[in-house]
């Protein structure tokens, strides 16, 4: 059958297979009407594209499209709790021989960890080489007695190394105030760390009660201090610490 065409006006043309015509969105050739787009069939089961289905990484994290749950407000955080530590109990070579007293307490390694730990060498930082003949506080008088000038710190060969003993536990002491340490593990019977034993100053390795410059220095301005061997007690001074803290405040181990 014919298309009638009405006076003065062309008659359509008849859409060719593949011509702008048949393609879908464009002007149907009779009714000059848009056909829809064609939409690809979806497999049953898969997720709309566009939202959040089982498939949707964002959606299984988040129970949201791409957003993370809202999260309680927690106690305020406070400051982390240091603590100031021999630098020879960490592994570092520091002593008068060159060597290490490296600790493999398990509760050291876990406030490392935490990050807890200021490493210091107070004879190194008072300008004492490694290595260095060792000294002894003569007498075996105590670090008290070396900060009150009532004793020297000597060598085996008679040189006076009181000023870098002296030199290196005020650093020690400005290390500790400037990250707020209360409580310092230090090593045992060191003239500089000792904090029940000392050398008698006879360079023959006898020992008496009494503790050394730093340490001293230390307790006086109200910085507990315990030797490696009583960790487990610096733990116990750590809680009491932390329990004391102000309300409303929890100190972050990280």
């Amino acid at each position: 059958m014919g298309i009638s065409v009405l006076p003065g006006r062309p008659a359509p043309r008849a859409a060719a297979s593949g011509s702008r015509l048949a393609r879908p969105g464009h002007l149907h050739p009779v009714r000059g009407r848009r056909s829809p787009p064609r939409v690809p069939a979806r497999a049953p089961g898969a997720p709309s594209r566009g939202l959040p289905g089982s498939g949707s990484r964002a959606f299984a994290r988040t129970g949201r499209s791409g957003r993370e749950p809202a999260r309680a407000a927690g106690p305020k955080l406070g400051r982390v709790e240091r603590i100031l530590v021999s630098a020879c109990l960490m592994g570092r070579r520091v002593r008068y021989d060159g060597a290490a007293k490296t600790s493999d307490d398990a509760l050291l390694a876990a406030w490392r960890k935490e990050g807890r730990l200021i490493p210091f060498c107070p004879e190194v930082s008072g300008g004492l080489p490694v290595p260095r003949p060792a000294a002894e506080i003569e007498g075996g008088a105590g670090g008290a007695a070396v900060l009150d000038g009532a004793a020297r710190v000597l060598t085996a060969a008679g040189a006076d190394v009181t000023g870098a003993f002296l030199a290196g536990a005020h650093a020690a002491l400005e290390a500790a105030r400037a990250s707020g340490v209360r409580l310092a593990i230090l090593k045992e019977a060191s003239p500089s760390c000792g904090s029940l034993v000392v050398h008698d100053g006879a360079f023959g390795g006898g020992r008496v009660p009494g503790d050394g410059v730093t340490t001293a220095l230390l307790l006086r301005h109200g910085i507990a201090v315990f030797g490696e061997d009583r960790i487990a007690e610096a733990g116990l001074r750590l809680r009491e610490l932390e329990r004391a803290a102000a309300p409303g405040e929890r100190r972050d181990p990280v």
